[in-house]
């Protein structure tokens, strides 16, 4: 049997890379039957292998010679999160650069009432190439209305050049209300079982005001 490993994400945007499960792979006790996928491979089987495609896996013998040498693992750094190997123009490992703050993607989206990370979209180094991205001073919004704001992040090198970079983020409201009922069984009585009583629109009103006292919604 085969592995297949790949970096997981706790949400759907790219930034959201779960460093721990980037750092563990290839650190398997099966590693040595594993397929290590980085972003950009996993990208292309995502772009060009349909659902169900089928993987066949041949066993080779040790003077195979691989198409391709493992490479060296690329570091994480502190803050930004999205994954070094993405090939995604945004991701700002690709647009790093000593004495600048290179950001990834905008608008941002952001859930109505969640914590914002204003640090996992872009990357800041100062001029001999140390990360400074959690010295940046920036603007903070109201995440509990929705609407587009613009953050801006700015750093005061040592050699007194003030960097500056800005993002929109954009408060959006996808999550769908719940509606709870403390109480599953009603009674509620009619003068007759004649067909046009238990139809009075007084009958209707009346059961939904019983059961309405009963449910409740977090959103108002």
């Amino acid at each position: 049997s085969a592995w297949i490993q790949s970096a997981e994400y706790s949400d759907r945007y790219p930034d959201t890379l779960v460093k721990k499960s980037y750092n563990s792979v290839g650190k398997d006790k099966k590693v040595d039957k594993s397929i290590i996928l980085y972003a950009s491979d996993a990208a292309w089987v995502y772009n060009n292998c349909k659902y169900k495609t089928v993987l066949e896996i041949v066993k080779g013998s040790k003077k195979d010679q691989l198409p391709l040498q493992v490479g060296k693992k690329t570091e994480t750094n502190k803050y930004c999160g999205w994954d070094p190997t993405d090939p995604d123009k945004s991701n700002p490992y690709l647009k790093k650069a000593n004495g600048t703050i290179a950001t990834g993607y905008t608008p941002v989206n952001v859930e109505k009432g969640e914590k914002i990370d204003y640090l996992s979209n872009l990357l800041a180094l100062d001029e001999t190439g140390k990360n400074i991205t959690g010295k940046l001073k920036y603007n903070k919004i109201d995440s509990s209305q929705t609407g587009t704001s613009k953050v801006t992040y700015t750093y005061k090198l040592k050699s007194g050049k003030k960097i500056t970079a800005s993002l929109s983020y954009k408060v959006v409201d996808t999550t769908k209300p719940k509606v709870t009922c403390s109480k599953t069984q009603f009674t509620y009585e009619v003068k007759s079982k004649d067909q046009k009583d238990m139809n009075k629109e007084s009958n209707a009103k009346a059961i939904k005001e019983m059961v309405r006292k009963y449910v409740s919604c977090n959103e108002s």
